[in-house]
């Protein structure tokens, strides 16, 4: 947009200044700059500036008062013609924008002097005509018009032009001088002649005019396109300005309105300076590629003497012309064979029929071989092998220029190149691998005799059968074999293929094909050569050591491989998982595993070496700092000599079989519910306490704790409220105990208490206090709350029972003492507590056999209304009368009932 706006106002500024030196008595101009300006950019630029170049059109004829309409029609009608020469210049004439040929200073001349102009003419002329701006000048107008758009571009276009494409000047101090006197002269000259300095008349004109015109012809031959531009338009702008103010030649023509004198005169004068420019630097530019074509031909000539090829020109059968390679192949001096000799004499005289007879054929126009090998005559008449190639003048003479090389060195070559053929044959014959060459389309031309060795197949089947190689490669690697083989064969790329093969008795043989591509001067391919490989034996290695690769990386246990100095070479993804190490840090350490202690207080590197390997249980630390435990199998890797070369290590983390031998173990000795110490355990801590007790002359108590109430709960509420009872319970009993004492369950609601380490049985009953107090506080569970109490039975060691049976007996009837005493309290075992307790071990074994007996008997007893004496119901009252205890009162029965159920 910038630009536009730039080439717009330019445009008009030029515009302007052309305004203030119009014609008089016309509405036309001496000479209108945008024309000129507008067909230079446009040939610079492109048509892409046009919107600049109307805007500026349009805004120019709007200043000077015209319509709206009408100027937008002149501008268009302005633009239109630079559009239509620029395009017949640059699409039809094939325009030089340098002006370095006559043809485009003539293009210039018919597009852009005649055409271009005269469309913008005609469409003001209308435009005006339209607009009642004009009434009777028509043609006058029209010929003014195109006279002041023609010399704007026969004058301004080239200037431009010159600024862009000019042939560069080597200025010099001398140069400098040139162009300022030069100058000088023509701006003076320009003053005498358009100023009416000594110029009356006619003649005087026509002298200084004369002497103007060398001294633009100076400025072209010496300052090229620039020089011949600034010159004309320097005479051109004095000539109107002298004009414009009545002096001078043209003065009378501007009175007049009359301005073909002046437009003639910068025409001729604009036309010769650009033209000789022009010329001059064409010149230049020939002389230019003449010495560049005589260099290149010189260079031609030094290079072909310089790679020792003669060049010999003949003439009638004789010697006009040879380089110095000609006589150095023979080893002649140039005087030894004189100008104007018979070229035969360079031939060897057992070849200069068969040469003379090539020659003739050539002179005659029948059919002759360009290229032919010869034997050469050296001076010392030793035979040389050549090779000639010969072509005729084109300009009709009987002139033969001959090229003439020493191939001694390459028959040399091609001797040594059959020998090293024959070597080659004998080798590939002897290789243990197929040889081959082939077509591009997979035909084959030679095999070695390893391919019937190798796979059965007779060599006349590989090159009598186009199609053999694919039909015996196996079913899954045709198909993509045979892609991939034209692929890389048509990128012109060397390629390497594993692929098999069925030989002649059904085996499956694995092949490596290494294939070289060999490309022709076109740069297709024209023959494919290459050595086919067994590698079945390696493939089935590379599928076991695959296999056991697999094995490594997928398998549970850690493996660790490491050298002979017990540096570590690798290890797999499961010692990375379990150790948590990464590969990096692993790889390049010791195998400390070796300097861990084994059995007898050795290493287990010295136990590896002495037995070959090591199996045991070690406690190995991760990298996060955590112990586990591992089980650990070292061994060696020998050689066929039974040399030691690496160890390997099997590591398995045993962390979750030690912690289910735990939970194991825990739950043999715990209880599943409460996770209390269970019976068994109970009885291993409580020999261990009394031994304790024995040895240290100390006491130990036994507390039997019977939760009252529980079984109302775990009938009323159902088992998971009396599983929830019990475990709060379990938790409240372990926070009253101390750490030495034990906590254990019996089974069901009964809890048994160890206590060790006391002096005085009193101690106990503290105990006791606490645990009733603790049990008596509110449970809350499934959202209601529950009060229980305890019964606990208390025996001491060594004072009720020696033994385990004694004291938890003895403990379990002071227990039931404490229940008969209306529960939640607790009671110290005695003797009488034995009595009792058998007494109500009668009362239960006899309620047990008493329904089967119809021991029981039912009464009713009726109930009153003291009001009236009615009777109103009754009360059920059961008696039992034992067979061999005689009648049992019901308040000793049923308590027992109650609680056994």
């Amino acid at each position: 947009m910038l630009t536009l706006m730039v080439v717009a106002a330019a445009y008009f500024l030029l515009g302007q200044t052309a305004i203030q030196l119009g014609v008089p008595k016309t509405i036309a101009t001496f000479i209108w700059p945008p024309a000129g300006f507008a067909l230079a950019i446009l040939i610079i630029a492109g048509r892409r500036l046009w919107p600049g170049l109307l805007l500026g059109a349009i805004v120019t004829e709007y200043a000077v008062g015209l319509p709206l309409e009408v100027a937008i029609t002149i501008a268009l009608g302005n633009v239109a013609g630079a559009l239509l020469a620029h395009y017949l210049l640059t699409r039809k004439l094939q325009f030089e924008p340098s002006l370095s040929r006559l043809r485009d200073l003539l293009a210039l001349i018919f597009a852009g002097v005649g055409l271009a102009p005269l469309v913008g003419a005609v469409v003001a002329l209308l435009s005006l005509r339209y607009g009642g701006i004009i009434v009777d000048e028509t043609w006058e107008l029209v010929l003014q018009w195109w006279m002041g758009d023609a010399l704007s571009i026969m004058l301004f276009t080239p200037a431009i032009l010159a600024c862009v494409y000019y042939e560069p000047i080597r200025w010099s101090r001398m140069k400098r001088v040139e162009a300022l006197v030069l100058f000088s002269g023509l701006f003076g000259l320009c003053v005498l002649a358009f100023f009416g300095m000594l110029s009356q008349s006619l003649t005087e004109f026509e002298a200084k005019a004369f002497l103007i015109f060398p001294l633009v012809i100076w400025a072209a031959l010496s300052f090229h396109q620039r020089g011949a531009a600034l010159a004309s338009l320097l005479l051109a702008i004095t000539a109107q300005l002298g004009a414009v103010g009545f002096q001078g030649y043209f003065s009378l023509g501007v009175a007049s309105a009359d301005m073909f004198s002046y437009w003639v005169f910068v025409l001729v004068t604009v036309s010769t300076g650009v033209g000789l420019s022009g010329l001059n630097v064409g010149r230049l530019h020939a002389g230019q590629r003449l010495k560049q074509q005589l260099g290149l031909y010189n260079a031609l000539i030094n290079a072909q003497s310089d790679a020792g090829e003669g060049v010999v020109v003949i003439e009638h059968g004789k010697i006009i012309y040879a380089n110095e390679a000609a006589w150095k192949i023979g080893g002649y001096d140039p005087r030894d064979v004189p100008m104007g000799s018979d070229f035969l004499t360079l031939i060897h005289p057992s070849d200069r029929q068969r040469v003379a007879e090539h020659y003739l054929s050539r002179l005659q126009g029948d059919h002759a071989p360009s290229r032919y090998e010869a034997l050469g005559l050296s001076k010392a008449g030793r035979a040389i092998p050549i090779e000639v190639a010969a072509a005729n003048y084109r300009d009709g003479s009987e002139r033969v220029v001959v090229l003439i090389i020493d191939i001694s060195s390459r028959k040399q070559a091609e001797e040594a190149l059959l020998q090293s053929r024959a070597d080659y044959r004998e080798l590939v014959e002897s290789v243990q691998a197929i040889v081959w060459r082939a077509t591009p389309d997979g035909a084959f031309t030679f095999v070695s005799q390893e391919a019937e060795t190798l796979l059965g197949y007779p060599l006349s089947d590989w090159t009598s059968n186009t199609r053999f190689w694919l039909e015996k490669l196996h079913a899954d690697d045709r198909e993509w074999v045979s892609e991939f083989c034209s692929t890389e064969t048509e990128a012109l790329r060397n390629h390497v293929m594993d692929y098999r093969m069925l030989a002649a008795d059904g085996r499956v043989v694995w092949l490596q094909d290494m294939v070289r591509v060999i490309p022709n001067r076109f740069g297709k391919p024209q023959e494919l050569v290459g050595v086919m490989l067994d590698i079945t034996a390696r493939k089935e290695a590379e599928l076991s050591l695959r296999l056991s690769k697999q094995v490594f990386e997928n398998t549970a246990e850690a493996i660790m491989i490491a050298d002979i100095n017990l540096v570590v070479l690798d290890v797999n993804q499961s010692y990375l998982d379990i150790t948590a190490y990464a590969r990096e840090e692993s790889v390049g350490q010791r195998l400390r595993l070796m300097d861990e202690i084994g059995e007898g207080d050795r290493t287990i590197g010295s136990l590896v070496q002495e037995h070959g390997k090591w199996m045991g249980e070690l406690l190995a630390r991760k990298k996060t700092g955590e112990y586990y435990p591992q089980w650990v199998s070292i061994s060696t890797v020998q050689d066929s000599k039974g040399v030691v070369q690496h160890y390997v290590a099997v590591l398995t983390d045993i962390s979750q079989r030690k912690q289910s031998e735990e939970r194991l173990q825990f739950l043999a000795t715990h209880d599943a519910l409460t996770g209390l110490p269970n019976r068994a355990l109970l009885q291993e801590r409580i020999e261990l306490a009394l031994l304790r007790a024995q040895r240290y002359q100390c006491k130990a108590g036994i507390l039997f704790i019977d939760l009252d109430r529980f079984k109302i709960i775990n009938d009323t509420l159902g088992h998971q409220a009396g599983d929830m009872l019990l475990q709060e319970a379990a938790r409240r009993l372990k926070d009253c105990l101390r750490l030495t004492d034990t906590i254990a369950r019996q089974g069901g609601d009964e809890f048994v208490v160890l206590v060790e380490d006391f002096t005085d049985s009193q101690y106990l009953g503290g105990v006791a206090r606490k645990i009733m107090h603790a049990l008596a506080q509110p449970f809350i569970l499934m959202q209601q709350e529950l009060y229980i109490s305890a019964s606990i039975g208390i025996s001491v060691f060594p004072d009720d029972g020696v033994d385990i049976f004694s004291l938890l007996k003895n403990a379990d009837m002071a227990m039931y003492r404490a229940k008969d005493d209306g529960k939640n309290t607790f009671h110290y075992y005695s003797a009488d507590s034995n009595v009792h307790s058998v007494e109500r071990l009668t009362l239960e074994n006899g309620l047990r056999r008493a329904l089967e007996r119809e021991e029981f008997t039912l009464h009713y007893q009726a109930k009153l209304d003291l009001n009236d004496q009615s009777i109103i119901g009754a009360e059920a009252l059961i008696r039992w009368h034992s067979a061999e205890l005689g009648m049992i009162s019901p308040q000793d029965f049923i308590p027992i009932a109650e609680e056994t159920g």
